[in-house]
């Protein structure tokens, strides 16, 4: 079972890396720092894979596009993209996911103390945007800090450019990655309840 769960586990670190590459190619270019839909990637690996390997994830991503691997938005790799306008963003991906795994997963242990049913479920959708806000707020801090300190030296500026453009975006992708969040989270627990169920039954 150990052995299973290790395989599961390596086999779903491989479809986020994937996930991130795809959707960091969906990109609208609006400035210095391109929009693209990585973050629901981040938050999906996050919730399902937990901070520790959603961390992972994160990392081997970066790795890739640090040895030149097309990962980035745009078909883009290098090293030279760590130190450009969006490089802070880049590695607060790995920050984003530490932080919004980490609030999930402590979420999942203290929610079946308090909640059942429905109530569980609606109590565990609103914490997770939540955690999903801050792991973003981690990334914008990240993103700015980069950007103020290596480009601009204007804490307004940095605002107005990397980051009040992209919040309408943003808590849209949040939006879609809570649902299909909790989509996947039902199917497994009721999911394979049922499967273990046929498969008592068969017995």
């Amino acid at each position: 079972m150990q052995k299973e769960n290790k395989t599961q586990t390596l086999v779903l670190i491989s479809f986020f890396i994937a996930l991130n590459i795809i959707l960091s190619q969906i990109t609208i270019n609006i400035g210095l720092v391109p929009i693209n839909l990585t973050h629901i990637s981040i938050f999906l690996a996050a919730g399902i894979l937990g901070a520790k390997h959603a961390g992972i994830v994160q990392m081997i991503y970066l790795l890739l596009g640090a040895l030149n691997f097309p990962v980035f938005s745009n078909f883009q790799g290098g090293i030279l993209r760590f130190v450009g306008p969006s490089g802070g963003f880049l590695f607060g991906y790995v920050f984003c996911a530490l932080v919004s795994g980490y609030l999930i997963d402590l979420e999942k242990k203290k929610v079946q103390k308090v909640k059942t049913g429905k109530d569980q479920l609606a109590w565990t959708s609103f914490k997770t945007v939540c955690a999903m806000i801050f792991g973003m707020m981690v990334t914008y801090l990240c993103g700015l800090c980069w950007y103020v300190f290596s480009y601009t030296h204007d804490w307004l500026l940095g605002l107005t450019t990397v980051v009040l453009p992209f919040l309408p975006g943003d808590l849209i992708k949040i939006g879609i990655s809570c649902a299909v969040l909790s989509r996947v989270n039902a199917w497994r627990k009721y999911g394979m309840d049922s499967l273990h169920s046929r498969g008592v039954s068969d017995h």
